[in-house]
């Protein structure tokens, strides 16, 4: 049986990382806010990973920043699957824009989830911010949102 570490990073926020850990994780643009198309590109993306290189339990796109409640894959952990969530998705943003230069903060705000009960909350938390942003009456109703099944 393989032995799961739990490591410790700190920048300006404390980053803590244990395989196998589903996260709560917010990363916010450097300025400015998203138009619908760059929106959608973000969530592409970040769909098109599900699966692939992590499981996908909720994701909304907002104009200034993303929410997600993922398991990265045991062999790709956090750190690489938000540099690749990040770093694809500047590329991409500034070909639309046609601009070079930073998109979004370097630091993401990451937590783990200790509990089924602190997954649903989060999942909750994450769909219902379009609503409590007076974007949408009902969490359904927004497009770039998604639920799963949590495990």
């Amino acid at each position: 049986m393989s032995e799961s570490k739990l490591n410790r990073t700190k920048r300006h926020l404390p980053h803590w990382e244990l395989s196998g850990s589903t996260y709560f994780v917010t990363f916010r643009l450097k300025t400015g806010e998203m138009a619908p198309a760059e929106r959608q590109l973000v969530f592409d993306h970040v769909m098109n990973g599900d699966d692939k290189f992590y499981q996908l339990f909720a994701l909304v796109v907002m104009p200034d920043h993303v929410h997600l409640l993922v398991r990265p894959d045991r062999d790709i952990g956090l750190t690489r699957m938000m540099k690749g969530i990040k770093g694809v998705t500047a590329r991409l943003i500034n070909e639309l824009r046609d601009t070079s230069g930073r998109i979004w903060l370097s630091e993401s705000y990451d937590r783990i989830i200790r509990d089924e009960a602190e997954a649903i909350e989060k999942q909750h938390y994450i769909i219902q911010n379009p609503v409590r942003a007076g974007m949408a009456e009902r969490w359904q109703d927004y497009p770039f949102v998604y639920r799963d099944e949590l495990w």
